[in-house]
């Protein structure tokens, strides 16, 4: 794709500290973990990204009421 000048070095510096982060820290964060720990860890992760969208849109939700409520109060 044809980016911007601007963008294209912005991702290229994005790119540069992802790998520099992948060099450094990951070695360390999976030093002595077993296949069977990480395989967990990934579930565990999965499991919280979802646990957390559910939250957000019940939250969503009662704001949605909220505001339905504050409607119809002042209308009538």
């Amino acid at each position: 794709m044809n980016y911007p000048v601007r963008n294209q070095r912005f991702m290229s510096y994005r790119t540069l500290l992802k790998k520099k982060w992948e060099q450094i820290w990951l070695p360390k964060l999976q030093e002595g973990k077993t296949k069977v720990e990480l395989d967990r860890d990934r579930e565990y992760e999965t499991k919280w990204v979802w646990y957390h969208t559910v939250l957000a849109v019940e939250l969503f939700a009662c704001n949605v009421f909220l505001l339905w409520i504050a409607i119809v109060l002042t209308v009538n």
